[in-house]
């Protein structure tokens, strides 16, 4: 396997593996710390980054079928998490890993697809896309709830608009403010023409949807660890589908005990009240 990367790539993942880990509520601590400025705030940024850039190699290799060399994309990625750094702000509560994953993804998109990629959707439609990724992002920054009623709210659209945009287009990422540049010759602006990274057909986007949502309601029913890793196995956690490795690694377990894990976990909600929700969406 090692192969089939470039050896700048090799070198980046090595770098990542030999980052430190951070405990639960460090990110936090390391954020408040670094409003505080000086040299104390300084280390903190240094450390709030080098602790995700396993999550940079996540994401790049989403995209590795781009066509880009996977070390270029790493290294666009850690672009947007030195980004997401500069825009952390911890007194708002909001984990720095959501607002990473965002800015990475961001980044890593907009090189990896470029402004030609676009969307078969009407420019009415891209605009409003861009508004409510905008709206996302402020929402996401100020640590409020991400949903479909309050992105709605925001921007006086109706909350149908909004669930049906998101869903046509539910992995698209608002892109850096550069992308707020003006292209051609008419009004449009390069993050107008964003497309949906997975150029997937509307109906099974929807069907992607609608599951996640079940999932979330389901998922009240469960443990704080059972519920962790349906969440990350599903890509219902920044809409990334976590390997057994990934949890093994994050919890000091072995992929085996995952397994159970996920194996009884998903046995619970088969016996729950949401079942038959969960069962028509697969049937669907």
């Amino acid at each position: 396997m090692a192969t089939a990367y470039d050896e700048e790539a090799q070198r980046l993942f090595e770098q990542a593996r030999n980052a430190p880990y951070l405990a639960k509520g460090e990110d936090r601590e390391l954020g408040l710390t670094m409003l505080s400025g000086g040299k104390a705030g300084d280390k903190a940024r240094e450390r709030l980054i080098a602790s995700h850039e396993r999550l940079v190699i996540s994401i790049a290799r989403q995209f590795s079928k781009s066509g880009k060399p996977l070390s270029e994309l790493i290294s666009d990625g850690k672009v947007g998490l030195v980004q997401a750094a500069n825009k952390y702000d911890a007194s708002r509560g909001t984990s720095f890993s959501t607002v990473a994953t965002w800015w990475i993804r961001a980044a890593i998109q907009n090189s990896a697809l470029g402004a030609d990629d676009c969307a078969d959707m009407p420019p009415s439609a891209k605009r409003k896309l861009y508004r409510i990724q905008q709206a996302e992002r402020a929402l996401l920054e100020s640590g409020q709830e991400v949903s479909d009623a309050a992105i709605a709210r925001a921007l006086k659209l109706s909350e149908v608009t909004v669930q049906r945009l998101r869903a046509v287009a539910p992995n698209a990422m608002l892109p850096t403010a550069s992308l707020d540049e003006i292209v051609g010759d008419g009004d449009t602006t390069l993050g107008e023409l964003i497309a949906d990274e997975n150029s997937v057909d509307p109906d099974a986007s929807v069907q992607h949807n609608q599951m996640k949502r079940a999932l979330s309601l389901a998922l009240s029913s469960l443990d704080e660890r059972q519920r962790v890793v349906l969440s990350m196995r599903f890509g219902l956690v920044d809409d990334q589908e976590v390997t057994l490795q990934d949890l093994a690694d994050r919890y000091g377990i072995s992929c085996e005990r995952v397994r159970q894990i996920e194996i009884r976990a998903l046995a619970k909600l088969a016996a729950g009240p949401h079942a038959q929700l969960l069962r028509s969406i697969l049937q669907a």
